[in-house]
């Protein structure tokens, strides 16, 4: 009862709260940065012609930062989606506050955003947290049939 009454609860949450949201929980390996993720590659204004717009397999472009824990949430899925699809799929990492002219070019109001390039045109967007089935899904569900059917392998393909 003391224990409650001296404040020293109120102090343990505190600081457990400061630690999770300054980092702390990096430390432990559980905080996830939204920018870095193994598999994908970053673009700006100036590769994404190139990365993007030229390439000649489908793109998962995804806006994000690091402040968005939606964003965070999303990232170690999209290294499960890289590491699914291999080489079928590109998946290009976009800084939303790094990057204001591709945000105002394509209209994402609201991070995180994911757009589908096929043969350099925007194919499909969605946003939101995702999973990795769910990511799979909106990526097969709007790159085509002829893709469908070459799928790499270890990729499962509703039809």
């Amino acid at each position: 009862m003391r224990f409650f009454r001296s404040g020293r609860l109120a102090v343990f949450a505190l600081l457990t709260l400061l630690t999770l949201t300054a980092g702390g929980a990096r430390a432990m390996g559980e905080r996830v940065s939204a920018t870095d993720i193994p598999g994908t590659m970053k673009v700006d204004g100036r590769s994404f012609p190139t990365a993007v717009l030229a390439s000649d397999v489908p793109v998962l472009v995804f806006f994000t930062a690091n402040w968005c824990p939606y964003c965070r949430k999303t990232a170690p899925e999209l290294a499960k989606l890289a590491q699914n699809f291999g080489s079928g799929l590109s998946i290009a990492v976009v800084d939303y506050d790094e990057n204001e002219d591709l945000v105002a070019d394509y209209g994402v109001r609201g991070i995180p955003a994911l757009l589908l390039f096929k043969n350099g045109s925007l194919t499909a967007r969605t946003s939101g947290a995702k999973t990795v089935d769910q990511l799979r899904r909106f990526v097969l569900n709007n790159i085509g049939a002829s893709y469908k059917n070459n799928a790499p392998d270890g990729v499962t393909v509703a039809q």
